[in-house]
């Protein structure tokens, strides 16, 4: 029986189902990677389209370094990877890269329109967000830790039958949270388009 409170010694298969579906319960929970980020990037892409692309290379970088990270714990390194002091450390890290990100987009030469002399109904044209930028802060932040990596690192990755599968349940808890970052980036970048906001506006 599916139990995310105490998903201990469970058959294999149940233990890959609930890698799945704590995925789809973090993507919903609200942090330093989930919704909030892909909203950003979402709203930056005024479209569906690119909201959903930003969604998915931010999750599915997520979803590797989680990969990566199940074999290093079924590996006997999750004592390392849920220190406390570490994760100060990956905060900081974290925070830097998106300093360094900020200070990048700031300093990219930019044409703002004067605005009273431009023609009623004129287009601005503003540039995309790279796509690389999500891909790199999905996989940065993923190395933070709270509970649901606790129990993918501590418990569901240990259980695994040899190191072949080791990074399954990481995977899984990764595309579980993708799955939620697609629709939540397509959904908030479909919004913005149908308000008819301009990229100024937004």
């Amino acid at each position: 029986m599916l139990n995310l409170w105490n998903p201990s010694h469970l058959a294999f298969g149940l233990s890959l189902l609930t890698a799945f579906v704590l995925g789809i319960v973090h993507g919903v929970t609200p942090d330093e990677h989930t919704w909030p980020i892909t909203f950003s990037y979402a709203v930056g892409s005024y479209s569906t389209r690119r909201g959903l692309r930003a969604g998915l290379l931010f999750s599915l970088s997520f979803t590797l370094q989680r990969a990566i990270a199940s074999e290093l714990a079924f590996l006997g390194l999750a004592p390392l990877m849920t220190l406390v002091s570490g994760n100060y450390w990956v905060y900081l890290i974290v925070g830097a890269v998106m300093l360094l990100g900020g200070r990048l987009i700031l300093s990219r030469p930019r044409r703002r329109p004067k605005l009273p002399d431009s023609p009623p109904g004129a287009e601005v044209s503003l540039q995309d967000p790279r796509p690389w930028i999500p891909a790199v802060h999905g996989f940065v932040a993923g190395w933070g830790f709270g509970a649901f990596a606790i129990l993918i690192y501590t418990v569901l990755a240990p259980a695994m039958p040899s190191a072949a599968w080791g990074w399954v349940p990481g995977a899984l808890f990764g595309l579980g949270t993708t799955f939620v970052q697609a629709l939540a980036g397509a959904g908030i970048g479909f919004w913005a388009s149908r308000r008819g906001l301009d990229p100024v506006s937004l």
